[in-house]
């Protein structure tokens, strides 16, 4: 199996935000029944708390990892509250995301995410291959590869194309 370290995700994307607020309202974008998406909201709460950052948890809307329904879901709670800092997955709203997707980069290009902790696809089918090929050749391999993640933010976001992925 070779993955994104998706705890490392949510690490960058909690890690960023202590460096832009003191404490925040948080609504969270979950998908309860997929491991990756659940490492990265794990990732991102266990590091402010360790560091002992103040936040509300206003609440964890089911989205599937779908924009179609994500987007719906957040723009009505943002309209009954507009007390609301970060969206983790307007008016001073931060939004984090992880994938790195292109509509993502194109997102923090145009200020209107705060950042994403972006796979690399490349990078994860080179460590494929190369493991396959151990594989063939009868070598030992692990069982596991977890492959870095890297955060994309204003910042980084010239380093990056904005049409494809890394």
């Amino acid at each position: 199996t070779v993955v994104s370290n998706n705890y490392q995700a949510g690490e960058q994307c909690a890690k960023d935000l202590m460096k832009r607020r003191k404490k925040g309202k948080l609504l969270f974008l979950v998908q309860s029944e997929n491991k990756s998406a659940i490492d990265r909201i794990k990732g991102f709460k266990e590091t402010l708390e360790k560091a002992g950052w103040k936040y509300e948890n206003v609440g964890e809307l089911e989205c599937q990892g779908q924009l179609e329904l994500s987007q719906p879901l957040v723009e009505k709670v943002l309209n009954k509250t507009k007390d609301i800092d970060v969206v983790m997955a307007l008016t001073d709203v931060l939004v984090y995301g992880a994938d790195g997707s292109p509509e993502a980069k194109t997102m923090i290009y145009e200020n209107k995410m705060a950042a994403t902790s972006a796979q690399s696809p490349r990078t994860t089918g080179k460590k494929t291959v190369e493991m396959l090929y151990k594989i063939l050749d009868g070598k030992k391999t692990e069982k596991q590869c977890i492959v870095p993640v890297s955060l994309i933010t204003k910042d980084n976001i010239n380093d990056y194309s904005l049409s494809g992925w890394q």
